[in-house]
């Protein structure tokens, strides 16, 4: 029984129960022999015969409509008491009841017939007493009931309220228009913040589209490859004209270098280093900065060695940081991701190039400085790529002052030519890191116990520090190599001439070295590293190490 029912059925419960109260006193009035007029008797004997009909109505109504719990059926026995009883009161009253007043014989006798029903009133009165006190108890528990029903209700009220997000000031606005009359169908402020709310979760996702489009499953993985800058090298770049060009210069700043000099790893030292950043932030001034970067790789797929995929990271590194721009900058793809799950149209290099050179030269009050690695890497004319990059530092006025790039490659001709005039904006990469040759050197062979005792004893081995970073002429990649090849001698106790003489046989040139790393392939390996080399060549893309363990 639902709790607005029980409420229904103790009220007439209790109805009955004071007027039955009330007539047990006129029925005292007539056994002490008291006078009581006859149409105050019929009538509160009629009243009681509409009240009991009214339980009765109720009872049966209960029966056929609603399940009845534990505390229901309680509330059914009160009732069905309540019945019992009040057709006992109804006929005892009919036995005392004179039929005229002043009939004094009959209210004799009827006196003396209430003097043997005595106990019956009796009876009734203490059960009437008992069905008041059962009632209250009932009561008290459905209040009980009701309350901690309204608490629950309540609660789930507020936690639907927090998963919606709605304010309790937001609520209490919404009340008061409400109450006084001032919401309006044609213009709803109450229900506006959900509105919003609603509007901004469907841009979100019609830019994830467009975000989504824009990526590709290896934009991260050049530069996750990159190897770590080892600590204390590179540290040096701050306060040379590099560290000038990042607080105050303009253009194109070119890091040139040898194959394996760094120049890869430094990039990614300088995009990875908060100094970069900051240093930058002082040329921002008070504009929003944006540092996308893009890192070049002849080895992996085609997205990371070409046009396309520069131009795409670009702006997804720059857009994702400011989404508000790509309704902007690709009104027609955007409208079209509205209805849309994913983007099915491919990008072409016009729309990439037009697009990225119209956020580069929107009123956003930003500046952007462009990382752009290992242009000798890009599979294409390296010189449409010089002119895209000139073409993205230039607007109307001739070069920007909001726009500059850092580019990296290999001194190739083309990009001597284009990029290597002015010395203030360029650094030659194997010119500067003999110092961080040498950190990298030290702390290698100094981790290794024999190297420590050996040098104690015979200056000699010092000096290996030295020879090792003179003849490496900048490239960290031959200096990888040699080392490990030393500390293969010093786990073979090579002496100190031993030592030597195995660094003065290794070439000099990275292309000489890794020959002379072929030539060291045993005869019997050297077909199946000629097979594997093959297939490196003429791969797509990176091969897992699971697709050479069954190339045999």
């Amino acid at each position: 029984m639902d709790p607005l029912t029980a409420l229904g059925v103790a009220a007439n419960a209790i109805q009955f129960i004071q007027f039955t109260g009330a007539l047990l006193e006129q029925g005292w009035a007539l056994y002490e022999g008291r006078e009581y007029p006859a149409t105050n008797l019929d009538l509160a004997t009629n009243d009681l015969n509409q009240i009991v009909k009214q339980l009765s109505s109720t009872t049966l109504s209960r029966k056929n409509q609603w399940s009845l719990t534990s505390k229901s059926k309680s509330l059914e026995q009160i009732l069905s008491r309540c019945e019992t009883l009040s057709a006992t009161l109804l006929s005892n009253l009919n036995d005392l009841r004179v039929s005229r007043p002043g009939q004094k014989w009959e209210s004799f006798c009827k006196a003396m017939k209430a003097m043997k029903k005595k106990s019956e009133l009796q009876a009734m009165e203490k059960s009437i007493n008992t069905l008041r006190d059962q009632l209250n108890t009932h009561l008290l528990f459905e209040q009980g009931n009701q309350t901690s029903q309204i608490l629950q209700a309540l609660r789930e009220l507020l936690y639907g309220t927090q998963r919606m997000q709605v304010t309790n000031e937001s609520l209490r606005d919404m009340i008061e228009k409400f109450e006084k009359g001032q919401s309006k169908l044609q213009e709803p402020e109450c229900i506006r913040p959900v509105y919003t709310t609603v509007q901004e979760g469907e841009t979100t996702r019609t830019n994830l589209v467009i975000l989504v489009s824009l990526s590709f499953d290896a934009i991260e993985v050049r530069h996750a490859q990159i190897a770590k800058a080892h600590k204390k090298t590179f540290e040096w770049i701050y306060n040379s004209s590099f560290g000038n060009w990042l607080r105050s210069g303009e253009g194109i700043f070119w890091l040139s270098g040898k194959p394996g000099s760094g120049k890869s790893t430094l990039f990614k030292y300088l995009v990875s280093n908060e100094l970069t950043e900051i240093t930058l932030r002082k040329w921002a001034g008070s504009k929003k900065l944006f540092v996308p970067k893009y890192f070049f790789w002849k080895s992996g797929t085609e997205l990371q060695r070409s046009m396309l995929g520069l131009l795409r990271t670009l702006l997804f590194e720059v857009l994702r940081s400011c989404p508000e721009l790509i309704s902007v900058v690709f009104p027609d793809r955007w409208q079209r991701a509205r209805y849309e799950h994913r983007a099915n149209h491919e990008w072409t290099k016009d729309e990439l190039l037009t697009s990225l050179k119209k956020v580069l030269q929107c009123n956003l009050s930003a500046r952007f400085c462009i990382f752009v690695d290992g242009l000798d890497e890009y599979v294409g004319d390296p010189r449409d790529l010089v002119a895209l990059l000139n073409d993205l530092i230039h607007c109307n006025n001739g070069i920007s002052h909001d726009i500059k790039l850092c580019l990296s490659s290999r001194p190739w001709n083309i990009f001597e030519d284009t990029f290597g005039k002015d010395s203030s904006r360029m650094l030659r990469l194997q010119d500067l890191t003999r110092v961080d040759i040498q950190i990298y050197i030290s702390d290698l062979l100094e981790k290794n116990e024999r190297y420590l005792e050996l040098k104690e004893m015979d200056n000699a081995y010092k000096d290996l520090v030295d020879e090792i970073s003179a003849k490496a002429s900048g490239v960290f990649l031959w200096v990888v190599f040699v080392v490990k090849e030393l500390l293969t001698g010093l786990t073979n106790y090579d002496t100190i001439q031993i030592l030597q003489k195995r660094l003065r046989q290794l070439p000099s040139d990275l292309e000489d070295y890794f020959h002379h790393m072929m030539n060291s392939v045993e005869e019997l390996y050297q077909e199946s590293s000629a097979r594997i080399l093959q297939i490196c060549a003429q791969a797509r893309e990176p091969l897992s190490l699971l697709y050479f363990s069954v190339l045999d």
